[in-house]
């Protein structure tokens, strides 16, 4: 089934609110059906959506962030998903202070109303579908969420986002395991009163499983109770008994699946061993099943169930090229190798391909690694089909959305243009790449150089995203004008947009509905801004003049 016969109402993926006609919770698809999924990272999403049918494009892309004392940061990997898998839903992990009983109650208690206001923004905008997994894994020891702070947090946040006018924003109240007897010590009703209210802020029950042969019984009949639909939050071929074979834990997995009514899943596609700051995870099976063709076939068979739900191939799939330094890399590599591709993580289509030059590549804290120049400068260089037009799409932030270098500017020279790269902003750079007539390959040179002197440069992420032949074209009579220590940016309508992109310094830094945006952070120095028009089935259209 294809995701618009399910609770969409014509409006290409902007349905939101609960579906009352037919009884059903919000985004909830019919009776026996359940949403296809893909997770954790980017790249390991890219890898899954590349490898299977054009017409079965996972529904739910499952990614993470956290709250924490540092403010609220825009996660570039959310604000980024509409482009780079149009028309998904996204379904969002939510990390709330991890064994921090003082932080926790500050959630509950208002302290973080500012983040959740800016988040709630964010989310508003990017106007897909979202499934919202608050402090995910909530009993789980690993997070040690106390029960009453947990529950104040979780109401606290579900307030926060409905005041915001998120509406298409989905609750999700996600246990780390179906069986947890004790779960309800931390369901959302109220923890002052003792009123049991929690049903009205919980949309979905979840629970994940590493595990094939899961027992849903006893949790399907809690959530049946309460009239609540289930999702997998996560599930991974990882804790397998000795030689259970892939294939057959995704048969046993999708057994279950159907057996239980379970109307939603995503599928962790990674390759758990590779970071030991886990020691847990060293003796976890390899669970990154796109490096196999043979491990593909077996995933896609189990994937022809007719009562799973996909993007089908009216959804355009940008990505041609997308690669993770050294997702591969292991622990003793930590004080940096030359770089070799094989320690990567990459997809690519026929066609396409990518070395990077002058770098060595770096460990981070295992879940970050990166290219990092030798001397000032870095190149990277992409093969594409010579009438390849799209972008190439970069990645200079480390972590939490802090470069490693925050004072750091760089230079980009790609295409015989210079273009400003500011990595402290948070985000991916976009950079427009034309096509050109002749059918040759050709390569498209990189190099990006850091302006401070003895700084270097560090690249996480690197691709290259191609429009569409029917691409929406780029919004017209771009222009800015300042207003106080503001930036207003206007353009002219575009035909079949649901939203707009809007860019600054070649990064994402909002979406909107409307045909301005107003930039209140404009800053000191010039910047450049730029315009794109998106709807779900085309994507991300060209981008407009630079201003």
């Amino acid at each position: 089934m294809n995701v618009d016969e399910t609770y969409r109402d014509g409006t290409n993926g902007a349905a939101m609110g609960n579906d009352k006609g037919a009884g059903r919770a919000k985004f909830e698809p019919p009776n026996g059906y359940a949403y296809t999924g893909a997770g954790q990272c980017m790249e390991s999403i890219v890898a899954m959506t590349s490898s299977l049918p054009n017409d079965s494009k996972p529904v739910i892309i499952a990614l993470y962030e956290g709250l924490n004392a540092g403010g609220y940061w825009r996660n570039p990997d959310i604000m980024e998903a509409h482009n780079v898998f149009p028309g998904a839903m996204l379904q969002i992990g939510l990390q709330l202070p991890v064994h921090n009983d003082n932080d926790l109650a500050a959630i509950g208690d208002g302290g973080y109303d500012r983040q959740l206001e800016e988040m709630a923004e964010v989310y508003r905008s990017i106007r897909l579908p979202v499934f919202l997994r608050i402090g995910y894994e909530f009993d789980g020891e690993w997070n040690g969420y106390e029960p009453k702070l947990y529950k104040k947090a979780y109401r606290r946040i579900v307030d926060a986002f409905r005041a915001g006018g998120a509406d298409n924003v989905a609750f999700v109240w996600n246990t780390y395991i179906a069986d947890n007897k004790d779960m309800f010590d931390w369901y959302p009703d109220d923890p002052d009163t003792g009123e049991r209210d929690g049903d009205g802020y919980v949309d979905w029950f979840s629970f994940n499983t590493i595990t094939p042969n899961f027992d849903a019984g006893w949790f399907m009949e809690q959530a049946a109770n309460r009239g609540k639909p289930v999702m997998i939050g996560e599930s991974s071929y990882a804790i397998v008994k000795p030689d259970y074979a892939f294939g057959s834990f995704m048969r046993d997995f999708m057994e279950m699946l159907t057996g239980h009514g379970i109307k939603g899943f995503q599928h962790i596609n990674w390759e758990w061993q590779t970071y030991p700051e886990n020691a847990q995870w060293l003796s976890w099976a390899n669970g990154r099943y796109t490096d196999n063709p043979e491990l593909v076939r077996q995933y896609n068979r189990c994937m022809e169930e007719e009562r799973l739900i996909f993007r089908d191939a009216s959804y355009y799939d940008p990505v041609a090229l997308f690669a993770d330094c050294a997702r591969a890399l292991k622990e003793s590599y930590g004080e940096g190798q030359p770089w070799e591709k094989s320690f990567d993580h990459s997809t690519a289509r026929e066609g396409y391909d990518y070395c990077v030059r002058n770098a060595v590549v770096r460990y981070g804290n295992g879940w970050f690694p990166y290219w990092e120049s030798v001397g000032e400068q870095l190149e990277a260089e992409l093969t594409v089909p010579g009438g390849a037009a799209g972008c190439v799409i970069l990645n200079l932030n480390i972590g939490n959305g802090a470069s490693l270098d925050p004072e750091a500017e760089y230079v980009l020279h790609a295409d015989g243009r210079d273009y400003r790269l500011c990595p402290r902003k948070g985000g991916y750079h976009k950079i427009p790449i034309e096509g050109r007539e002749d059918a040759e390959d050709r390569r498209i040179v990189l190099r990006i150089a850091n302006k401070r002197k003895g700084g270097t440069v560090q690249l996480a992420q690197i691709g290259f995203l191609v429009w569409a032949e029917t691409s929406l074209l780029a919004p017209g009579n771009v222009a800015k004008e300042a207003y106080g220590a503001a930036e207003i940016l206007r353009w002219d309508p575009v035909s079949g947009a649901e939203m707009y992109n809007v860019y600054k310094d070649h990064q994402l830094i909002g979406m909107t509905d409307k045909t301005y945006y107003v930039d209140d952070h404009s800053g000191s120095s010039p910047s450049v801004y730029g315009v794109s028009a998106y709807c779900s089935h085309r994507g991300e259209g060209l981008l407009g003049e630079l201003v």
